[in-house]
């Protein structure tokens, strides 16, 4: 093997959007800056309503979602029903077999059990959810949507 050769002059490193702009036009960015509109599911919680109702008009409003949000806010109420159903099942099966104090009986600890850790299940995801969206506090903070002198909606819909 011979010597390396010594560069004559220094290479720039720039992407290909640098070196041929033209192979990029057209395309676009997957945010859109439209207001999408998401129609309300029917729910079989009165809860579910209301939280749809207070946080996807804040979100529309935004022009946080975009088309391709639609079905995952979709799922993420579905989770949020179906989380309300579990809850209120473990409260009827407490209020009919007694809860962990007053009964010992295993079959009934472990029904306890299941719904519990279905509701956690749920919970977990649930907030998984929300963070997508920016709506856990956390999330908000990294939002930067809107000017000093403005309020953000969302901060007055979740009582921040």
């Amino acid at each position: 093997m011979g010597r390396m050769k010594q560069p004559k002059e220094k290479a720039d490193l720039v992407g290909a959007s640098v070196r041929n702009p033209a192979r990029y036009k057209g395309r676009g960015s997957s945010k859109t800056s439209i207001k999408v509109h998401a129609i309300k599911p029917e729910f079989r919680n009165k809860e579910t309503g209301f939280a749809w109702d207070s946080i996807v008009p804040s979100l529309e409003n935004l022009k946080v979602l975009t088309v391709q949000d639609i079905p995952t806010l979709h799922e993420m109420f579905d989770i949020h029903d179906i989380l309300q159903d579990t809850k209120k099942q473990l409260v009827d099966f407490n209020a009919a077999h007694g809860n962990d104090e007053t009964n010992s009986d295993k079959e009934v600890m472990g029904m306890q059990s299941k719904l519990i850790a279905m509701i956690n299940n749920l919970n977990g995801t649930w907030i998984k959810y929300c963070a997508r969206f920016g709506i856990t506090p956390t999330d908000r903070n990294s939002l930067t949507l809107t000017d000093e002198g403005e309020t953000d909606p969302l901060a007055v819909v979740l009582g921040d």
